[in-house]
């Protein structure tokens, strides 16, 4: 009987370090590609995600997604009087954060 629970233990401590292990952090910085400069408050959304998932980069161009599902995605940044850029394929995996540096063209 012992033997049963620990098992059944085990087993529920290993399905809650799976589980816990399948989100993770999408970050970066949007910058100018000419200036390098950051820019503060461009639109950074997750393509292919449902629902939408959509923020803001900060007035230091960083943004910051949390808790997203392992998997594919495409992000799209746009910002008034930048082309629109979007980067296909972004891998998400367990046990590393995703950090891009997005570049946007005026």
């Amino acid at each position: 009987m012992i033997q049963k629970l620990c098992c059944a233990v085990l087993i529920m401590l290993n399905l809650h370090i799976v589980t816990a292990q399948s989100t993770q952090v999408i970050s970066g910085v949007v910058i100018d590609k000419a200036t390098l400069q950051p820019i503060q408050f461009a639109d950074v959304m997750i393509l292919n995600s449902a629902p939408v998932i959509a923020t803001l980069s900060d007035s230091s161009g960083i943004f910051r997604f949390s808790s997203i599902p392992v998997g594919r995605y495409g992000i799209k940044v746009s910002f008034i009087g930048y082309h629109e850029h979007i980067v296909g394929e972004v891998l998400v995996v367990a046990g590393k954060q995703t950090q891009l540096i997005i570049q946007l063209e005026e």
